[in-house]
């Protein structure tokens, strides 16, 4: 990721041009890219300083990491990168620098999260009153 320093760096050439244009996306591809790039380079150096439950934790998390990241190159690529999948709006360029890989508007993601949190809450509703029900029955 980049530090904040980098970002405020960026930031004023960045927003001079129109969204999601040649430096945009050149910008966004090479931040893919060398992120990716230490992922992989570190690999070696987390397995051999960690235990083995650890080394599988950092590598799971990782390759998902990774695919993620893949997944934003493929945007990239298609031409939909910066774009939202669910509203088709812009992400927004602040958002992208502190995300590369977002998907969504923060409107888009807050409503993904409140939704989850009311299915969380129902389930949990629903598996009490099962499990209560059942025990009723004993």
């Amino acid at each position: 990721m980049l530090s904040y320093t980098e970002i405020t760096k960026y930031s004023s050439l960045l927003k001079s041009e129109d969204y999601m244009g040649e430096i945009q996306i050149s910008f966004f591809k090479q931040v893919l890219l060398k992120w990716k790039e230490n992922i992989l380079s570190q690999r070696a150096d987390n397995f051999s300083q960690s235990t083995a439950l650890n080394s599988c934790t950092i590598i799971a998390t990782n390759n998902s990491l990774i695919l993620e990241i893949d997944s934003a190159l493929e945007r990239i690529r298609e031409g939909s990168y910066g774009y939202c999948y669910k509203s088709g709006r812009e992400i927004g360029l602040e958002r992208l620098l502190a995300n590369p890989l977002a998907t969504l508007t923060i409107e888009e993601q807050e409503k993904a999260e409140k939704n989850t949190k009311n299915n969380i809450k129902y389930y949990t509703v629903v598996q009490f009153s099962s499990a209560l029900h059942e025990a009723e029955e004993e």
